[in-house]
């Protein structure tokens, strides 16, 4: 409880520092426009900042094999018409194959078959890999959120009232662990009698 009370004074503190410094016009305009700024990062600024890095690491590949790569930096990928479908193109010079990226630095035909000389992009493939692992734990947490929900309502049964339009209904009330209804009591009292008269 004494946990609670210091973050409720550590925010009454910030907001009523922060409307103090909010009566001059300009402040106000620049607060709004910073916490619209956070509220927009927040819903979409990981997404630009992974694909403002990834367009980084492209340039950096791309400058790396115009500067010219040894052999030894490359692999080597010979295609037949038999293990064609294990490419998967990303874009006209790179393409996943058995799960790792790679940037195509030159290509041989040969006949009946593709000798792709390729650079593996580590970089690039590392920023995917973590972004898709952030999206997948983002997914977790929101499923989360979903089961304590379902369990708050399994835990406390709220009983229709006479004040609620729309009276919250949960679909097993018989599995409810604490029923606060019977504890409760109201600040509403009945009276059944006018009050005595001065005399």
């Amino acid at each position: 409880m004494l946990q609670i009370k210091g973050h409720f004074f550590a925010f009454y503190a910030f907001f009523t520092t922060l409307a103090a410094l909010l009566k001059n016009h300009v402040l106000k305009k620049v607060a709004a426009l910073a916490l619209l700024l956070a509220f927009t990062f927040n819903l979409g600024g990981y997404h630009l900042l992974v694909k403002v890095e990834q367009r980084q690491l492209r340039r950096e590949v791309k400058q790396r094999i115009r500067a010219g790569v040894s052999e030894s930096d490359l692999v080597r990928i010979e295609i037949t018409s038999d293990n064609n479908k294990a490419l998967q193109w990303k874009d006209r010079n790179e393409f996943y194959f058995q799960g790792e990226l790679y940037d195509i630095v030159r290509t041989e035909h040969n006949g009946s078959h593709t000798v792709y000389h390729v650079l593996p992009d580590e970089k690039e493939h590392a920023l995917i890999a973590a972004y898709l692992h952030k999206q997948e734990n983002s997914k977790d947490q929101r499923s989360e959120s979903a089961l304590s929900v379902k369990f708050s309502q399994m835990v406390f049964k709220i009983p229709n009232s006479p004040y609620m339009e729309d009276p919250l209904v949960f679909e097993d009330r018989s599995t409810c662990i604490f029923n606060y209804a019977n504890h409760y009591h109201s600040i509403i009292l009945d009276i059944t009698s006018p009050p005595p008269q001065e005399v």
